[in-house]
């Protein structure tokens, strides 16, 4: 790779090339070949998370965790079931796979997968709204996916999303070691996720779908950041609306103001620079 991409600039470089676009095909080659450096060196990025430290590779995640009933509860918890062959199409993908050692938990992870919180880095702390928007779609559709089978995440948070923004995707990747069945008393919960918590779910330290609809809300105002009012109005209500006790009908109430706020569903493509991107992934938090 170093050899061709060494030929190619000395080819399109702008004092050698008479070409009138050889400058610009000189940028795209070097930009291009910074992507690839990333893609395939096998560097990883170590952060902290509530349990303990979390090491992050170009195709997995490792939680290191020092309560082990943590780990053996996220096992037991991603044991997903599908109604239909549909179903297990579609969320098959973007669910995790789990391995569980004494100690660590490891997690598969797509390459195309980033950090939701280096996209929101990389927006200077602030995603364009029409981003936002199908994120919280992503999510809200995963919550739906939950009640069906009636447990709850309690740990949707934007350090546990990763995102494919080429292809719209979320991966929720983190925090299934608070994952509980419906209505059965909680191990534990982020601090993050605490703060939107319902008042009665806190008093009676028991797992509800709602804590779950709270925190994607709340990651879609974390996203919006300091242009939250330059959002359409109908996303800014929603997201500032209190959550009912079924994720269906908040699925339902959110279709109904993407409507109000933008007609007819388009896809908006996320302009983002790949190889600065990785640049700030890969930094170590």
């Amino acid at each position: 790779m170093r050899r061709v991409y060494t030929h190619l600039m000395k080819q399109w470089h702008p004092d050698i090339c008479r070409h009138p676009k050889a400058s610009v095909v000189f940028a795209k080659v070097n930009e291009l070949y910074k992507t690839a450096r990333h893609l395939t060196s096998p560097t990883q990025v170590i952060s902290r998370h509530e349990l303990g430290w979390r090491h992050i590779y170009d195709d997995k995640i490792i939680y290191a965790i020092e309560k082990n009933r943590y780990g053996e509860n996220a096992v037991r918890m991603t044991r997903f079931k599908y109604k239909s062959n549909r179903m297990k199409d579609l969320m098959q993908p973007i669910l995790p796979a789990l391995q569980y050692r004494p100690g660590e938990i490891e997690v598969a992870k797509p390459r195309e997968a980033y950090q939701l919180r280096s996209v929101l880095d990389y927006f200077d702390g602030s995603m364009p709204h029409t981003a936002v928007t199908w994120v919280i779609s992503r999510l809200i559709n995963l919550v739906c996916y939950f009640e069906v089978y009636k447990f709850v995440h309690n740990g949707i948070e934007i350090d546990s999303c990763f995102v494919d923004y080429k292809m719209h995707r979320i991966y929720l990747l983190g925090g299934w070691f608070y994952a509980r069945p419906e209505r059965e008393k909680l191990i534990g919960v982020p601090q993050s996720v605490y703060d939107v918590m319902p008042v009665q779910l806190k008093s009676l330290r028991v797992a509800g779908i709602e804590t779950d609809i709270e925190s994607v809300k709340q990651i879609g105002r974390l996203l919006l950041g300091k242009q939250f009012d330059a959002a359409p109005t109908a996303v800014k209500e929603w997201l500032n609306m209190g959550a009912c006790d079924m994720a269906v009908t908040e699925f339902d109430r959110w279709g109904q103001a993407i409507i109000k706020a933008y007609g007819k569903r388009k896809w908006t493509p996320l302009d983002i620079e790949e190889h600065k991107l990785i640049e700030l992934e890969r930094r170590c938090l």
